[in-house]
């Protein structure tokens, strides 16, 4: 009853919160972005087969969406269309407002206010209670203000970053506003990655070519989609480029053990870690998969393991 009635009022606030569109600018296309990722879904449509061992069946299904929501409707608004509306527009969810309200108290609100200030490319729906930002703005934001409150550190003082399932790339873009200026690698599905490189180009972010990945002097982001290209790069950066941060917001936990296990061991020598999952994930027991994962670290102090106050059956893990 209680997450209905959380639901609905979620849903009453994205509803009031589209009055506010003709106050801040319309979304404006960057054709030559938009043709690319037009027929970059066209060619994965051609030759994406029909199974994937290393995928749960419904992300083979989400990704088979994803394509048909960009190339029967363009990438305009994509925020608002299904499938991503469902996946990563998150809106006036009530884990929107309880960030919003983790944010207003922190110590550092000034900073974090600063740089939430939504972007139109994609047609994010406005915040209800902060008309200048977004849900998801306001959610990724919560999340680096808890790593930067238990690590006692901040995301600037990173030198590499490697996110798993970066979404449409917003994580990446509030990273670089509060400061970040290093090699931020994005390890996610084709169809996702396609995706980030045309929010991230429109907003100017320099996306690297595969000559400048393993160079530590070059600032900017890798988007990954194989496991032995992200090992190879984490290997080339990982000793010149520290500090260094791993990120999954629900995502690691949302794949195969096999693939997760491949992933974190890729980064099991890195300093810092942001992680977040709910409980249990099909067959697998998160729980006891991220305590062991604790033991099994390198360096198994400094860990902080909660519940994430505002999102419920989900928790933090965080270094």
């Amino acid at each position: 009853m209680k997450r209905w009635i959380k639901r609905s009022l979620g849903a009453t606030a994205d509803g009031i919160s589209r009055l506010y569109d003709s106050f801040y600018p319309p979304e404006s296309i960057h054709q030559n972005l938009a043709d690319e990722l037009v027929q970059t879904y066209r060619t994965l449509s051609q030759s994406q087969p029909n199974s994937n061992e290393r995928l749960e069946e419904q992300w083979i299904k989400f990704r088979q969406q994803i394509r048909d929501q960009i190339l029967q409707s363009s990438p305009k608004a994509f925020l608002r269309r299904p499938p991503l509306s469902h996946i990563v527009g998150l809106g006036n969810s009530g884990s929107a407002f309880g960030a919003w309200q983790m944010l207003r108290r922190s110590s550092n609100w000034r900073r974090y206010r600063n740089v939430l200030n939504e972007d139109p490319t994609g047609a994010p729906i406005r915040f209800f209670l902060m008309p200048s930002s977004g849900g998801n703005q306001i959610h990724h934001t919560g999340h680096l203000c808890a790593f930067e409150e238990k690590s006692q550190t901040t995301v600037a003082d990173m030198k590499l970053i490697v996110e798993f399932g970066g979404g449409y790339g917003s994580f990446c873009r509030q990273v670089h506003r509060l400061g970040f200026h290093g090699k931020y690698v994005i390890f996610d599905l084709p169809e996702l990655s396609a995706l980030q490189r045309y929010y991230l180009g429109s907003l100017g972010v320099s996306v690297l070519p595969k000559s400048s990945w393993s160079d530590p002097s070059a600032e900017g982001v890798v988007l990954l989609q194989d496991t032995r290209e992200l090992a190879e790069v984490v290997a080339a950066l990982r000793a010149p480029l520290s500090p260094s941060l791993f990120v999954a917001t629900w995502s690691i936990s949302e794949v195969p053990k096999a693939l997760r296990e491949e992933v974190l061991q890729i980064v099991n020598s890195f300093d810092h870690f942001l992680i977040a999952y709910q409980p249990e994930f099909g067959s697998v027991q998160n729980s006891e998969f991220f305590t062991n994962l604790v033991a099994t670290s390198e360096r198994p102090q400094g860990w902080h393991h909660y519940p994430i106050p505002h999102t419920p059956n989900s928790r933090y893990l965080i270094r």
